[in-house]
């Protein structure tokens, strides 16, 4: 008597039906990676092409301080000041502001320089001088203490520049502004700059010119610049602009 087998062996149907659904899956695959593609392509030539990648991921160089110094140097030359107005004379805290729009006074010319130091103002003042302002508010200093120069030597520089101002220029009044706090950072320390201001007072006593202390309004407690009045520990804000304006808002007049 012959047994039946009792375990089934698989069909061709069977194999058919797994070859079939893996060349379904790898075709649903094929397609969605074609429709991503597609919409890839177009996305990118929406958006420039070649030139919005070439865009993306180039670096942007910015310019160095000479470069941005003769740029602006050039600018004031052929900018002329009105003539008997008032200039504001400096570096990067003069620079950021807008000086005739926040004193409502079209007098106002800024002659300011981001990263200037003070033989790069003595450099530059030919394009002050031919127009007489009535005057000058000088501040400038704080980037030739962030090195290693003595300060009795940027002292010395620094009363070379108030000579040559007013030796040039007798009858414009000129006022010397002191330095202000910074956060107290490694290379621009704040007893370092108390010192300087020291010596920027003396000068001014010697030439019989107005002392200016921005000093003591910015600083807080800790004698750093007052968190309130800065976004980086060392330029100002907006707010900061407004406590300098009341400072020297009866000068300014």
């Amino acid at each position: 008597m012959k047994t039946e087998n009792i375990h089934p062996t698989p069909t061709i149907l069977t194999i058919f039906d797994i070859y079939y659904f893996i060349t379904l899956m790898n075709q649903l695959l094929i397609l969605s990676l074609s429709i991503n593609f597609l919409y890839l392509v177009y996305e990118f030539r929406k958006k420039g092409g070649l030139d919005f990648i070439l865009n993306k991921f180039k670096k942007v160089r910015e310019l160095t301080y000479e470069e941005y110094y003769l740029s602006k140097k050039s600018i004031f030359e052929v900018a002329p000041i009105q003539e008997g107005g008032i200039v504001f004379l400096g570096d990067s805290l003069t620079d950021y502001c807008n000086w005739e729009e926040l004193f409502q006074n079209s007098k106002i010319s800024n002659r300011g320089i981001n990263g200037d130091k003070i033989n790069g103002v003595l450099h530059r003042l030919d394009s002050i001088v031919a127009t007489k302002p009535s005057k000058i508010f000088l501040l400038i200093g704080i980037n030739d203490l962030d090195g290693e120069k003595p300060l009795n030597e940027i002292a010395k520089s620094y009363t070379n520049l108030v000579s040559q101002i007013k030796e040039i220029l007798p009858e414009t009044t000129l006022y010397l502004q002191s330095l202000l706090p910074t956060d107290n950072r490694e290379r621009l320390k704040n007893h370092k700059i108390i010192q300087f201001n020291e010596q920027i007072k003396a000068i001014a006593q010697d030439f019989g010119l107005d002392y200016i202390d921005l000093f003591t309004p910015f600083a807080n407690e800790a004698n750093k610049l007052n968190p309130t009045f800065t976004f980086d520990g060392l330029h100002l804000n907006g707010k900061g602009y407004l406590v300098w304006k009341k400072e020297i808002e009866e000068l300014v007049r």
